[in-house]
């Protein structure tokens, strides 16, 4: 049987399909994640790494065919820029974890000019915001063509939300684009060595399979502790004497700065004065914190306060109203330097005690609110390189004597 032209055409096979079937292909790969190993790089504060390392080490425990490399500011500052660059390269992930400082125009400057490939999750959260902008994921730009507005719509206006959780929903509703970044920063946000375990099982489950990834777990915008030991609001349990609050980042229960807790706790008990220690996000949670303080102090006695948070409590948009609200207790504040980059022999021995580019966040902006009396109460402890991630992990030690000199402040203003 002699075929037609068209009836030949048709028995033909369909090689016009074959170049976009391949694209498909090609697609679905760049959009399913099949490796079974994830490599992600982070940079991290000094402050953050105690935290960041414990919880490498908890997502590693669990997913140990996975690379996680960690380095402080400090350690990038050491770095050239080529070896900076060589850290993600080929990476899945780079991750900025509270940079801020000199590092972060450089960090800026090197992840744009030289950047890990273009499927890498990359991801700045609670850090400079010049750096926010290079969020990528899913191999999108997060805020291309996104407007001034609408960015400071989903930072500043977030941050400053008294139920972040409902406002977070509301935002991913309103930005879908957006909702991803929401969602890793809700780790971020809700703190804690768990939590970052729970960020890099996020980020790691967009580049490999098999990773189970847990929900943020949140803690409330404001917790206390008594002598340096966690207690609901509600079983505060203060003793019958004069008490004095230690005004902390939501941090403060992190084991080297709850021994700056326990340390100041123990100086004030030897001069029979009570100690209640107020841990708050830094915002409006701290506002709060100061503005609730007399009704959590209940029939106890409020002689002082000590702030261990730098620059201003309440931040930018809460500056006022915390102002106000160290006005309304009326009692003496110390603003209390936990000092980093200096260890205690080097602060002992140093011209300048606060290094000049610190005095502005953490003398002088705390006077103009009425902070007075700043002392230095910890210095930088010896570093520990953690051999899993790499991150060099310095913590802050107390400094007794200077404590007991702030601790005499009080005793002074109880008598």
């Amino acid at each position: 049987m002699r075929l037609t032209p068209a009836a030949a055409a048709s028995r033909r096979p369909a090689r016009h399909h074959a170049l976009p079937l391949l694209a498909m292909l090609f697609a679905l790969e760049l959009a399913t994640p099949v490796a079974s190993a994830a490599r992600i790089v982070g940079f991290v504060s000094n402050r953050s790494a105690a935290e960041t390392v414990a919880g490498a080490h908890a997502f590693l425990d669990r997913s140990p065919n996975h690379t996680v490399l960690l380095r402080t500011t400090d350690q990038l500052a050491e770095l050239t820029d080529n070896e900076a660059v060589a850290l993600w390269d080929g990476a899945d992930a780079v991750l900025l974890l509270g940079v801020h400082g000199e590092q972060a125009p450089r960090l800026e400057g090197l992840l744009v000019d030289a950047p890990p490939p273009q499927r890498a999750t990359v991801l700045a959260l609670s850090s400079d915001p010049r750096l926010t902008p290079l969020a990528r994921i899913d191999g999108q730009a997060t805020f291309a063509g996104v407007s001034e507005e609408t960015l400071r719509a989903l930072t500043h206006e977030l941050s400053a939300a008294s139920d972040r959780a409902a406002e977070r929903g509301r935002l991913s509703r309103a930005h879908p684009r957006q909702a991803a970044w929401l969602e890793a920063g809700a780790y971020r946000e809700a703190r804690g060595s768990a939590n970052v375990a729970g960020l890099l099982a996020w980020v790691a489950a967009r580049h490999a399979s098999g990773i189970a990834v847990p929900p943020p777990l949140g803690n409330a915008p404001v917790r206390y502790m008594v002598d340096a030991e966690l207690r609901p609001a509600e079983a505060l349990a203060l003793p019958a004497r004069p008490v004095v609050a230690i005004l902390d980042y939501d941090s403060g229960d992190r084991s080297a700065d709850r021994a700056i807790h326990a340390s100041l706790c123990a100086a004030l008990a030897e001069r029979e004065l009570g100690c209640l220690s107020l841990l708050a996000r830094w915002g409006e949670a701290s506002v709060e914190a100061l503005t609730s303080l007399p009704a959590t102090l209940g029939d106890a006695a409020l002689t002082g306060v000590v702030v261990l948070q730098d620059f201003v409590v309440g931040g930018g948009e809460g500056r006022q109203a915390a102002t106000e609200a160290l006005v309304t207790l009326d009692v003496p504040v110390i603003s209390a330097v936990r000092l980093a980059d200096r260890e205690r022999t080097e602060w002992q021995l140093s011209t300048d005690g606060v290094p000049w580019e610190k005095v502005h966040n953490q003398v002088a902006m705390p006077e103009l609110q009425g902070q007075s009396q700043p002392h230095v109460v910890a210095t930088d402890g010896p570093a520990q390189l953690d051999a899993r991630t790499g991150l060099r992990v310095v913590g802050p030690l107390p400094l007794p004597g200077e404590l007991a000199r702030g601790a005499e402040v009080f005793m002074d203003e109880s008598r």
